[in-house]
């Protein structure tokens, strides 16, 4: 790694910018970035070694671990301490008081997520490394260096994160992108599940490209990339070998990506950014949160990969009408079977998240209630195998992997018991510390994992029973006796008798009880103290070791995490059909859309939560437009929305909100609904709104399904009508599907067989209702007078409006 890796910026705060390719060893490479700065004597060492860090990492918060604590010092203490939660406290060295401010080492999740998700920060955090000499000794003296082991960015938050409370359901993608020709090779990767996928674009669709990936980070060479997340700096022969050299150089020196698969993003629907957006599938457009989205109204799945796939699966329908179809007997065949629903319910519920585990295995990182989770995993997928025998359609999912080699030697190795006797110990959610030092130490690895470990065992257990036959006899002599472990005192006899052995050293004493050091105890207790470390490095040993068998495997360990997500998603699917009455559409290749009361999914259920009901519609639609007309809040944009979902959900797989679907595969869905102004781009709603035509107008095909409102709105009516009267030939000159709603009712007339759909507001004894039923035929009053009284427009106001239509 060259010296520039990182480009000094003008804050300590500001967004650090990667350069260099990809390094062996991180530590090495990211000490060695820079030389250590020359600062004035008089720091002590820890805070030398955090300034230097501080300069060779001026585009990051630097967490240096000090014992059990990380901690915040000079400048980023006194910036970011309000802002984190965080006393601030000083301290005092020779050149004048040093601002820092801490927490505890296991709450390094929840801030890392306040950092780097909420304020969009880069973290390097410093560990303590041991100072060694040339011989490999230790040196006396200050026991530690804190060098820093990684580097954590908004791209790779998720992959650091191991308390599952920070986490996100959905998928966290880091992005790369590099110019190939006339063409972008782009590469995208969770990091914290391996989902890792590539395509190619042409420039006029990386912006909608972006957007749909939405990731949490770029990293390019390339200047202007259209996106809002935070952009890395950096040179690459190739999209992949750019991201997977940003991982490298970020993630920590025990880093292993080898097992990483990159599979072309091909044969899936696409979605227009703005139809995603418009059509609110995983969060609203109003307040831009996932409570109200399609994606809120339809996840019901049991386990977090189940939840990322049907995410996934949402924004990347499918265009194979047989892959479908595959997927839709899978939920018929649980729509049909409640005792195997059931039974895939309950055998899911406990099946862990093994991919996101096998990553935090990539990274170095992870414990051994990890390898119980992906033994739990393995026994799963066998389950599942046998149930695949049992029903064939299931076997459209795939396969699973058996390894029950490796299941059995995680569950021979590792001590459910222990894990769990850990876990007591935990005082808090908030607060882990450990109970006092005189407690027994708790083992996670079973006694006979490894031979080391067995004999290790073998001569605890007999220094223990002579620590028991030691209390007995002084049991005898003293009665109440306990040998303890005090921080400072060592090893100690605690008893309540006021006697003790004439030539030992009293550390306390009371009217009841003394406290004093028996030679004997404090050899047989050092002996345990030493036994109990050696046994807790051979148990990290064996994890170690544990972890990379894993990894060998874990290919095999994603592809049955992957199976069981699909069957989680399928079973999500099945119940939301018997829930709602959802039926099972029939797809073609045709360029028709066949809908028989068809009902849009977020706003019926919204309504019935109401005491309303939703008002359902039919279409039939081959390859023309629908010219869509009718007063405000009549229903046109909800009309066309429920068509573009009932696409997107049958396409994924899904059972659809309609009586009857008889649906043509499409090849994209655009969408040009709704109105806003872009002003971080200089952007009007009207240069928003023709953005959005033109990118139609570009990729539109026969077989796209599009959606048109208010086209030309946003201007004068002259230059509007004329807009959306070319736009509307454009449309049916190429004869994809497409629904027009508008307002120029006028452009209907001329029109030869185009179809018109409209509804219509009727007074029902002196009071306006909304039909909302499309029925043939053009409405030709808006009625914006009665929706702007509806709206609590003063009566003044309407009638001056009154008298301005009059004349």
């Amino acid at each position: 790694m060259r010296a520039g890796l990182f480009r000094p910026c003008s804050t300590t705060l500001t967004c650090v910018r990667f350069y260099g390719t990809r390094t062996a060893t991180l530590v090495q490479g990211l000490q060695d970035a820079l030389p250590p700065i020359a600062l004035p004597e008089g720091y002590p060492t820890v805070l030398q070694q955090v300034r230097d860090n501080c300069q060779k990492f001026p585009g990051c918060v630097v967490l240096t671990k000090v014992g059990g604590f990380y901690e915040l010092y000079f400048e980023q203490a006194e910036a970011l301490h309000r802002e984190l939660g965080l006393r601030r406290s000083w301290k005092d060295t020779r050149l004048g008081p040093v601002a820092m401010a801490g927490f505890p080492h296991f709450q390094l999740d929840r801030y890392l997520k306040m950092l780097v998700g909420d304020m969009g920060r880069k973290v390097a955090i410093s560990e303590e490394r041991e100072r060694k000499g040339a011989d490999g000794r230790q040196l006396a003296g200050n026991l530690f260096d804190r060098q820093v082991t990684r580097i954590v960015t908004p791209g790779t938050l998720s992959s650091h994160l191991t308390d599952e409370r920070y986490g996100s359901d959905g998928n966290e993608y880091v992005m790369s992108c590099i110019v190939n020709g006339d063409a972008i090779d782009l590469a995208w990767l969770d990091a914290s599940t391996g989902d890792f996928y590539t395509e190619t674009v042409t420039p006029d669709v990386l912006e909608a490209t972006i957007r749909r990936i939405d990731p949490r980070e770029v990293v390019s060479d390339m200047t202007d990339i259209p996106t809002t997340a935070p952009i890395t700096p950096r040179a690459g022969s190739s999209a992949v070998d750019l991201l997977l050299g940003h991982l490298h150089d970020t993630a920590g020196d025990e880093v292993d990506l080898s097992s990483l698969t990159a599979t072309p993003y091909c044969g899936y629907v696409r979605l227009d950014a703005n139809a995603i957006s418009a059509l609110e599938l995983n969060k609203t457009v109003r307040t831009g949160f996932f409570t109200g989205s399609l994606l809120h109204a339809i996840r019901r799945t049991v386990t977090q990969a189940g939840a990322r796939l049907l995410a996934e699966r949402l924004t990347a329908p499918l265009c194979s009408v047989e892959d479908i179809n595959a997927r839709l007997d899978v939920v018929q065949l649980l729509v049909e079977d409640e005792p195997l629903r059931m039974r895939v319910r309950n055998l899911l519920r406990d099946s862990g998240d093994a991919a996101r585990i096998v990553q935090r295995f990539s990274f170095g990182r992870g414990d051994a209630e990890d390898l119980l989770i992906v033994a739990k995993s393995i026994e799963t997928s066998t389950i599942v195998g046998d149930l695949i025998e049992e029903h064939p359609v299931l076997a459209t999912l795939g396969r699973p992997q058996q390894l029950d080699s490796l299941r059995r030697r995680i569950t021979s190795s590792v001590d459910k018991d222990g894990i769990r006797r850990r876990h007591d110990e935990v005082t808090s959610d908030l607060d882990r510390r450990p109970k006092p030092i005189e407690r027994d130490t708790t083992f996670v690895m079973k006694k006979n994992a490894t031979t080391a470990l067995r004999e290790m065992h073998t001569r605890l257990d007999a220094q223990l029973q002579q620590r028991g036959e030691l209390t007995d006899r002084l049991k005898e002599k003293y009665g109440v006796v306990s040998l303890r472990t005090l921080p400072g005192a060592g090893h100690v006899v605690h008893t309540r008798a006021r006697e003790s052995p004439a030539d030992v050293r009293v550390v306390s004493s009371t009217k009841s009880t003394r406290t004093f050091v028996l030679p004997e105890w404090t050899a047989l207790g050092s002996e345990i103290e030493s036994e109990r470390s050696r046994i807790l490095q051979e148990e990290a040993a064996a994890f170690r070791m544990l972890r990379k068998l894993v990894l060998k495997f874990a290919q095999e360990i994603r592809l049955n995490a992957h199976i069981l997500a699909g069957l989680d998603v399928s079973l999500c699917l099945s119940e939301l059909a018997l829930d709602n009455g959802w039926t099972r559409p029939f797809l073609n290749d045709s360029c028709a859309t066949s809908i028989v009361l068809g009902r849009h999914p977020v706003a019926e259920r919204a309504l019935e939560r109401k005491g309303f009901q939703f008002v359902p519609n039919d279409l039939e639609l081959d390859g023309d437009c629908v010219l869509v007309t009718g007063p405000n809040m009549g229903g046109k944009s909800t009309f066309l929305k429920q068509i573009c979902l009932i696409h997107i959900l049958a396409q994924m797989g899904s059972y659809v909100p309609a009586e009857h679907a008889t649906l043509g595969c499409v090849d994209a869905i655009y969408s040009r609904i709704g109105s806003s102004d872009n002003l971080y781009e200089d952007e009007s709603t009207f240069m928003c709104e023709m953005k959005e035509t033109a990118v139609i107008l570009k990729g539109a095909t026969h077989r796209s399904l599009v959606v048109m409102d208010e086209v030309g709105r946003g201007t004068t009516v002259r230059d509007g009508f004329a807009i959306a009267s070319a736009v509307l030939d454009e449309l049916r000159h190429r004869r994809c599907r497409s629904l027009f709603a508008t307002h120029f009712h006028e452009l209907a007339d001329g029109q030869d067989g185009l179809q018109k759909l409209c509804t219509r507001l009727e007074n029902v004894d002196g009071e306006w209702h909304f039909s909302r039923r499309m029925q043939p035929g053009v409405c030709k009053d808006a009625h914006g007078l009665e929706c702007a009284r509806l709206a609590g427009v003063s009566e003044k106001v309407l009638e001056q409006a009154a008298r301005v239509i009059a004349r």
